[in-house]
């Protein structure tokens, strides 16, 4: 016969308007338990109450003087220290179904026409089945025993689940290791992964049951001398006795088993998943508690595995210790740092892969720290992210490729790249981020189009309105915005659609592993992104290239601009100078040129002329296809660049048909032999009339898609003479 739970009377409450039914059972249950009677629903929920919610039983008719079975069960499951109370139904007079009630929780029911035996062999059975309930109000008992004055335990418990906040938890934890010495504990910090998804999708109802539920499953597996508090929103802390990994991972899986089928229904399929840390209290801990100190460690260990899918616990060791130092020392000594000079800039060259030219650099930061060394940007940039510090370091290098830009400006000998720099997430929310860049430019004296900026999408993603208004006006200050990490997230057409880009700038990572074979998916969404890109009239600078495939590759789909280690890895300032001089000086006896440079070389020599010529310009594919013009064309032939495109002009459709075949022998030779050649031909105007041109003929470079192609200069019209 069960009579005692946790060494303490168990507590029957029978509740019925009826007397004489009160007296029935209390007479056959008195001499095993503690017999409590109320006459109606007010005080049957006065009782719960004032008993401190430690009704073990409760027994109650369907219909009470004023209100009825469902009135209280509702009542009760709007009150979370009461909603688990468990219910017996007096059953004398029902007619009805009760199919209903049962659904509600009801265990089961007795009657006053049912033998004493029967009476106490039902109510054993209901017992039976809430034992590990009953635990949970023992152990909350158990909780409280320290808060002598009521106040005290209204403020260190939490209002949703019933138990500790965060600051009763502190108190009760400090309070247990220093009277449990010899005992070896651990503290834990649980949370629930995307809980703001669950309560986006299933409500914040469901989202408060998830967590009482969740909550009272961490209490029922409490012992003596253990406590559980909530931390935050979907956070709980807990301090146990260390069993042993096995015994911590045993109760973790069972915990985690539960909650993680809680919102799994006919239609929904929904697995809550939970990412724990536990920190193993040493020797010093026992005899100086610092809870606080003690949560951190666990939190440290939490997160280490949060981004890691499925059910996850991590243990804290002197690893996680020795990474969380180095997180303390960088944060600290960011400013310092950048005083005296720890941090340069360094800078990797963009390349025209066709060419062999320089088009550009990337700004990279490199730190020498006093007392750590050589830290990895992969390190300490993420930690600068997470304490906010990261805008410090970007105006810095933004400021440092600014002066060195001016640099180059001034040494009339050298040829000056532009150089793209980070604008990080954090960046964004500065309003004035605007004025702070075009002060740098004021300051140095430079060109907006020489400081390219790199924005990442997951900019895009936090905050899209005041990305694209920033944008907005660095387009209108003359700023070129490159779009990084192209197709790294989810988000990246649509931010494509969104800003105003200039230059995409795509990583390789869609190269690796198997996707690097012919055929393989990861090379036919390459080829898709830069066709996509061509019709939006947007270069691309693919990053990450690391072998000579790769860049053939890129070649071949019509991707010219690259960066990474298979053409140079990031350099110190003076050895990327010297890079760029050596390119110069092997560029100037390169006999094919691109057809941007035959454009820039001619408006050169044009200015020095007294009686400037009126050259138009014009790009041959191999297969004849115009694939580039300039307006002086668009005045010799009335074709503008979208006839071009809409019709797919052919240089057979401007030259008369006679003229075709020596035409088109005469441009073959010429890139046989990779020479300029002289012509002279009429070209069929849009209206239907002819003109007669004197070209030169060169093989040429797109430098937009790096292929080769035959590049035509119109010297004269002839027509008249």
């Amino acid at each position: 016969m069960i009579n005692k739970i946790h060494d303490e009377e168990i507590r029957i409450l029978i509740s019925d308007s009826n007397p004489e039914n009160r007296k029935a059972f209390s007479k056959a249950l008195k001499e095993k338990y503690l017999i409590i009677e109320a006459e109606n629903g007010a005080e049957t929920l006065r009782v719960l109450v004032e008993e401190n919610y430690s009704i073990d039983l409760m027994i109650i008719a369907n219909k009470l003087s004023d209100k009825t079975l469902v009135d209280v069960l509702k009542d009760l499951k709007n009150n979370y220290y009461l909603e688990d109370t468990p219910v017996m139904l007096i059953a004398d007079g029902i007619q009805e179904d009760i199919q209903d009630i049962y659904d509600m929780g009801v265990l089961d029911c007795i009657s006053t026409d049912m033998t004493k035996e029967a009476i106490l062999r039902r109510v054993e059975n209901a017992l039976m089945l809430t034992i590990k309930q009953r635990s949970f109000i023992h152990i909350m008992r158990e909780q409280k025993k320290e808060f002598i004055d009521g106040d005290m335990q209204i403020q260190n418990i939490d209002q949703l689940t019933g138990t500790f906040n965060i600051d009763g938890f502190r108190k009760r934890a400090k309070y247990l290791i220093e009277h449990n010495p010899n005992e070896s504990y651990a503290v834990w910090f649980c949370d629930i992964k995307k809980f703001k998804f669950v309560n986006d999708l299933f409500g914040y109802e469901i989202g408060d049951r998830l967590i009482r539920y969740w909550a009272g499953l961490v209490v029922k597996l409490l012992g003596d001398n253990e406590a559980c508090g909530r931390f935050s929103g979907d956070t709980l802390v807990s301090l146990t006795k260390f069993r042993g990994e096995e015994d911590i991972r045993k109760n973790f899986e069972m915990v985690c088993e539960k909650v993680g089928n809680y919102l799994i229904r006919p239609g929904v399929n929904y697995s809550v998943e939970i990412a724990a840390g536990i920190y193993k209290l040493k020797p010093e801990d026992m005899s100086n508690p610092n809870i606080n100190q003690m949560i951190d460690w666990a939190n440290v260990a939490q997160k280490s595995v949060k981004n890691t899918s499925g059910n996850q616990l991590g243990i804290f060791g002197k690893e996680m210790w020795y990474k969380q130092w180095r997180e303390l020392v960088i944060s600290q000594s960011i400013e310092s740092a950048l005083e005296n000079g720890e941090i340069s800039v360094w800078l990797q060259p963009q390349f025209n892969f066709v060419t062999n030219k320089i088009i550009g650099a990337e700004a990279l930061c490199r730190w020498t720290h006093n007392s750590l060394g050589w830290i990895s940007p992969g390190e300490f940039i993420p930690i600068l992210e997470r304490t906010g510090q990261i805008s410090q370091l970007d105006y810095y290098i933004w400021e440092q490729a600014c002066k060195l830009m001016r640099k180059w400006l001034d040494q009339g000998s050298f040829i000056p790249v532009s150089v793209s720099v980070n604008i990080s997430r954090i960046d964004l929310l500065d309003d004035k981020i605007d004025n702070r860049l075009v002060g740098l430019l004021e300051k140095y004296n430079i060109p907006a189009s020489m400081l390219r900026l790199e924005i990442t999408e997951s900019a895009y993603m936090s905050k899209p309105e005041v990305l694209i208004d920033i944008v907005n006006k660095l387009h209108e200050l003359g700023f070129t915005v490159e779009m990084d990490d192209f197709g790294s997230g989810f988000s990246s057409l649509n931010m494509l659609k969104e800003v105003q880009v200039d230059v995409l700038k795509m990583d390789l990572r869609f190269l690796q592993n198997q996707d690097n074979s012919e055929g393989g998916k990861g090379r036919k969404i390459i080829k898709a992104v830069i066709r996509m890109a061509h019709e939006l009239t947007i270069p691309v600078i693919a990053e990450g290239v690391e072998t000579k495939q790769q860049a053939l590759f890129l070649s071949s789909v019509g991707c010219a601009f690259m960066q990474g280690y298979y053409f140079s890895k990031p350099l110190k300032v003076p050895e990327f100078e010297k890079l760029v001089k050596s390119m110069i000086e092997k560029g100037k006896n390169n006999k094919i040129k691109d057809m941007d440079s035959i454009i820039e070389n001619d408006i050169q020599e044009n200015s020095a002329r007294i009686i400037p010529l009126k050259y138009s310009h014009y790009l041959l594919t191999p297969d004849f296809k115009l694939a580039k013009c300039d307006a002086n064309f668009t005045e010799i032939t009335g074709y503008t660049w979208e006839d071009i495109i809409e019709n797919q002009l052919t240089q057979y459709d401007l030259i008369l048909e006679e003229e075709r075949a020596v035409y088109r022998k005469i441009i073959d030779d010429t890139l046989k032999d990779s020479k300029e050649v002289y012509l002279k031909h009429r070209i069929k105007r849009k209206d239907g009339t002819a003109v007669f041109v004197n070209c030169l003929g060169h093989p040429a470079i797109n430098g937009y898609t790096g292929e080769h192609c035959f590049a035509v200069r119109i010297v004269a019209d002839m027509t008249e003479k």
